[in-house]
């Protein structure tokens, strides 16, 4: 009997162990992260004409746009998927690329007595910062590398995916996680003009922390102003198969707009673009061989 309970244990622990909110945790060099399990779902999109977070003051072509008109509705149908349920941190930035790769503006907040910027240390550990200052192809070296050291594919999410995600599955909120902002959201009212210890503020649904604020994140489509169409539906959509700039979505403590820090809002900017509010988060697909979690 004893035997058979041993074996029994030994054959649970050699699986992922999931929390009821089906979380799987990974340890890399040390660093834990956390992937939430999204179950497939079918969701109807809101399309807004244009580049709905007004980034063309991040070198945006004059081509595209601001715009804050309405383009009907699209149905989105998605597979099942893992994402980060914090924005990729500095810790596990490092673990991956090593200390040299940390180029992040924060945790600094500005003196204006001083005129000048001096480290913060009232808010926890900066490795557990977001990682900022980082481009759409650093992101993409940081996955490289993340995929060569586990033996898996994790990659940024796609713009469907990281909107599902925000909205809890449920889409009653105009924020991810509230209607009101600053109960989930390091915007410009709160977020004192720079990034904060991620999981601070409340987590939507799902169980995602920051979705809304704190750092803007990278998606993996290609930008284009008009390529969801009105009564279309559309199975996993990755996006345009070429473009000059990469989706944005979330917002940032720098956001001075609300409509900014929605879920559906969204910015397109170049892939080599560096700002201190740009981060990241990742996504493992559903289906993915997960019996090795230590690494």
């Amino acid at each position: 009997m004893k035997n058979a309970l041993l074996s029994i244990i030994l054959i649970t622990l050699s699986f992922p162990l999931f929390s009821q909110n089906d979380t799987l945790t990974f340890t890399l060099r040390g660093v834990r992260f956390d992937m939430v399990k999204i179950k497939g779902a079918t969701y109807q999109k809101p399309n807004y004409y244009g580049d709905t977070m007004n980034c063309s003051n991040y070198h945006v072509p004059k081509s595209v746009k601001y715009e804050n008109s309405m383009n009907g509705y699209s149905t989105i149908v998605l597979s099942s998927y893992y994402i980060g349920k914090f924005e990729v941190t500095q810790d596990l930035y490092q673990a991956v690329l090593g200390k040299e790769s940390n180029h992040s503006y924060y945790p600094y907040s500005y003196n204006t007595n001083a005129r000048s910027w001096k480290m913060v240390k009232d808010e926890g550990p900066f490795l557990r910062y977001p990682v900022d200052r980082v481009t759409w192809k650093d992101a993409q070296r940081f996955l490289d590398s993340l995929n060569a050291i586990t033996g898996l594919h994790f990659r940024l999410p796609t713009e469907a995916e990281w909107e599902y995600a925000a909205s809890g599955g449920e889409f009653e909120y105009k924020y991810s996680g509230s209607n009101t902002y600053m109960d989930v959201a390091w915007g410009w009212d709160n977020g004192m003009a720079r990034s904060h210890v991620v999981g601070l503020l409340q987590p939507n649904k799902f169980g995602l922390y920051d979705m809304s604020g704190n750092v803007r994140e990278w998606c993996s489509d290609w930008f284009s102003p008009y390529y969801y169409k009105p009564n279309a539906t559309y199975k996993n959509p990755k996006g345009p198969s070429k473009g000059t700039l990469k989706i944005l979505k979330g917002g940032s403590w720098g956001s001075e707009i609300e409509r900014t820090l929605e879920y559906f809002a969204r910015a397109g900017c170049d892939t080599s673009l560096i700002a201190k509010d740009m981060g990241f988060r990742i996504v493992l697909d559903g289906n993915s061989p997960t019996n090795k979690t230590n690494f």
